[in-house]
């Protein structure tokens, strides 16, 4: 792991790769739905449970520059 990055513990199997981008430091990734299933089956949540979770504690936490980031996928992108 790439010193100063930051990570979510617990979430290792939501993580999708590395974002780049020019100028800046590289981040992690993670899938919004991959991390609900986390919740789901580690925790025992519902999935709307689990996706307000989520939205509050991890996507509303400014970390600093090298917080990461969380992909929701669109279905009509997955060809859904």
């Amino acid at each position: 792991m790439e010193q100063g990055m930051i990570t979510y513990d617990g979430f290792e199997s939501a993580e999708l790769g590395l974002g780049v981008r020019c100028g800046f430091e590289d981040v992690k990734v993670y899938s919004f739905e991959k991390m609900v299933d986390v919740l789901v089956k580690r925790d025992g949540m519902e999935e709307d449970e689990a996706a307000e979770f989520i939205d509050y504690n991890i996507i509303g936490a400014h970390l600093g520059e090298r917080t990461p980031v969380i992909v929701r996928f669109d279905g009509e992108l997955l060809g859904e």
